[in-house]
């Protein structure tokens, strides 16, 4: 190749060089000067697990059901937690029961004409009890803090004694428990209670408590 043509392909490669050196940091320029669009970003909420696998708790429940007495218990329970979102546990309670105004006329009313009235009421039994948590995360408080929040289903069986009974009569269990937690190790849930307790004569009886527990983890 003569000499000449050499010389206009090296100007021109480097002509070219120098070009594209100069639009590769004027993009790099652009781009740190410009905002960057990363798309569109996603919050997911997903609750805290406990550190914490054993949960015992006390509390207090109310029997609204029964028009004869009122049935006031104290509970304890002592629950294992497996994995995220099951346990298991022991629930004892213990019954403390008034008669009301209605079931004391009613009484009166029967014994002077020799008639004796009857209302059966419970005592304390035991369970043994599963819970599932179908719906954990965070929850508002007031708008000032965001607190550990599971709804707790719950299931089980054990023995309820009653007053007029002798013996432990067969008793079922099922309970809607919402838990909030206001640390890692302190919390409190509330809900409703349905019992289902099997007589000798092979009925049943429902009975529906109120309830609300403190639990703490350890």
């Amino acid at each position: 190749m003569p000499l000449p043509k050499q010389i206009a392909l090296l100007l021109t490669l480097s002509v070219l060089s120098t070009v594209a050196h100069a639009e590769q940091n004027g993009s790099a320029a652009a781009l740190e000067t410009s905002d960057v669009d990363y798309g569109e970003l996603y919050v997911v909420q997903k609750k805290e697990v406990s550190r914490h696998r054993w949960v015992t708790g006390v509390g207090y429940s109310y029997g609204f059901s029964n028009p004869y007495s009122g049935q006031h218990g104290v509970m304890l329970s002592l629950d294992r937690r497996i994995g995220e979102f099951f346990a298991v546990g022991l629930t004892p309670i213990y019954y403390m029961n008034t008669q009301k105004d209605v079931a004391r006329v009613l009484s009166a009313e029967l014994s002077s004409q020799r008639i004796k009235s009857m209302v059966y009421t419970p005592k304390y039994g035991a369970y043994a009890v599963g819970k599932f948590a179908p719906l954990s995360g965070l929850l508002n408080l007031l708008n000032q803090s965001t607190v550990n929040f599971e709804l707790m289903l719950e299931l089980g069986a054990g023995t309820m004694w009653y007053e007029q009974e002798t013996g432990a009569l067969p008793s079922l269990r099922a309970a809607i428990m919402p838990h909030v937690m206001f640390s890692n190790r302190i919390g409190l849930s509330f809900g409703l209670i349905s019992y289902f307790d099997r007589f000798r004569d092979a009925s049943w009886q429902n009975r529906l408590d109120t309830a609300v527990n403190f639990v703490a983890g350890f």
